[in-house]
């Protein structure tokens, strides 16, 4: 077996937010990278029960031994989508003894899909008009009372990713 015929075991994942087009001033946070959790499973196994809960994050990554350039991931995730695939050397990967491994580095790029529709709701109200800086609203306040002014404070909570 030559080093990219064997299976990968350099994977990191690299998961950014999602941005939408449309705001011009969000602030781009860095990706953050992390190592996985690699079960692996060939094709003459026994099939396996995959944990596809929305708490449990699953990526299948196809790699054939044939053509180690054609890997192709996906998720099995319903919140978690994979954006690219980059390959490249492992760094200080060849210098390790072992011959039979697959010296190349997986950078599965991945984005949140419920990230795009919370930021939009939270966009959404910190850029909604105070009633005092609204004339239209200032005044539907008046006559109707769903525009009326809320009590309490409103929280709006977010949760937080593991």
């Amino acid at each position: 077996m030559t080093s990219s015929s064997c299976p990968p075991q350099y994977i990191l994942l690299s998961h950014s937010n999602a941005s939408s087009s449309s705001t011009t001033n969000q602030i781009n946070t860095p990706p953050t990278l992390s190592h996985p959790i690699i079960q692996y499973y060939f094709r003459d196994d026994p099939p396996i029960s995959l944990d596809t809960s929305n708490n449990a994050h699953v990526l299948v990554m196809d790699y054939d031994p044939a053509s180690p350039d054609s890997v192709y991931v996906q998720s099995l995730s319903s919140t978690l989508a994979v954006t690219s695939l980059r390959i490249t050397d492992a760094p200080g990967a060849a210098n390790d003894d072992d011959e039979h491994k697959n010296n190349n580095m997986y950078v599965i790029d991945t984005v949140s899909r419920c990230s795009d529709k919370r930021n939009a709701l939270l966009r959404k109200a910190l850029d909604y008009p105070l009633p005092s800086e609204s004339p239209q609203l200032q005044n539907n306040s008046d006559t109707n009372p769903e525009f009326s002014k809320p009590s309490s404070p409103t929280t709006i909570a977010s949760p937080v990713s593991k």
